[in-house]
């Protein structure tokens, strides 16, 4: 369990980066008048999902922290004093596979048509989510497991994916950077070692009303400062990863389908501007500049 600000501060940052990718994405959907298999669409929907997984996250371990700074005892029984953060953290575990699903959907529609395998990447999305939340009523302790195995997944399959396109399409590098970036960030959770992979240890103490967790500091050597943890490294890749992801999606749109919304000739391509077939006078470029 992860008490350290940072770790915090960045799960918190990942909600705000999705949220304000997808609400700028949901304003091109609208202008754009574009479907929802749309590129633009799956990247809303992907960059919403993963800003509510950071944000439900986020808010779990805010409360963890607040239970450790209070020095009170967590417990992870459904139902108990101090158990109000599995709430959150078990929306976290339940959204996270709906975004990987929808992280690989994107990468089908940036590539080409595929309208059958989305069905089946979002239909496995979401086995995987309602076994989370099975786990999360049943067995705590193995929620998020499944979940990050499954965006790993999802990740590589989004980089194979893309390199069907090829480089030369507007994007590709961008969008193939940012799903790599997001696979590394998964990895990182997954096999970190054990001594960077939080700053505090949980110690089971058995009392009348069931069973509690005190957290103790982990006294453990990792190769980097705890004071960045290593949950902190996942956010920041994440982070990175929809901005990335976002900017290659806007590459492309820019490039294929939203150039025809912008009127100013800064956007056109040099075939298509028009330029006077005279020189024009100083008078003449003052004019157009400036007005009558």
């Amino acid at each position: 369990w992860d008490m350290t600000e940072p770790g915090i501060g960045t799960a918190y940052l990942v909600m705000l980066v999705g949220v304000a990718c997808a609400v700028h994405s949901l304003w091109l959907v609208r202008t754009s008048r574009s479907t929802i298999d749309s590129l633009v669409s799956s990247f809303a929907l992907f960059a919403l999902l993963e800003g509510l997984t950071g944000g439900f996250a986020a808010i779990a371990h805010h409360m963890l922290a607040t239970t450790y700074w209070g020095h009170q005892a967590m417990t992870k029984s459904w139902g108990h004093a101090n158990a109000e953060w599995m709430m959150p953290w078990a929306a976290a575990a339940a959204v996270g596979p709906l975004a990987s699903a929808s992280c690989l959907t994107n990468a089908i529609v940036f590539s080409g048509p595929g309208v059958e395998c989305i069905r089946w990447v979002k239909l496995v999305g979401l086995l995987v989510s309602v076994v989370e939340v099975y786990f999360a009523v049943i067995d705590p302790d193995k929620m998020g497991t499944l979940s990050a195995y499954w965006a790993v997944a999802t990740s590589a399959a989004s980089c194979g994916v893309l390199l069907q396109r090829g480089p030369t399409t507007p994007g590709f590098f961008t969008c193939e950077s940012g799903y790599f970036v997001r696979g590394i960030a998964y990895l990182v959770k997954i096999i970190v070692p054990a001594a960077c992979h939080a700053n505090a240890d949980l110690h089971v103490v058995h009392t009348d009303a069931g069973e509690y967790y005190r957290m103790y500091h982990s006294t453990g050597r990792c190769w980097y400062p705890k004071a960045f943890s290593q949950l902190a490294w996942f956010h920041t890749f994440i982070v990175v990863s929809v901005l990335l992801i976002y900017c290659g999606t806007l590459l492309k749109l820019d490039l294929l389908q939203l150039r025809p919304l912008f009127g100013h000739p800064m956007y056109l391509d040099a075939a298509e501007r028009t330029w006077p077939t005279q020189p024009m006078t100083y008078k003449d470029n003052n004019r157009r500049c400036c007005g009558p």
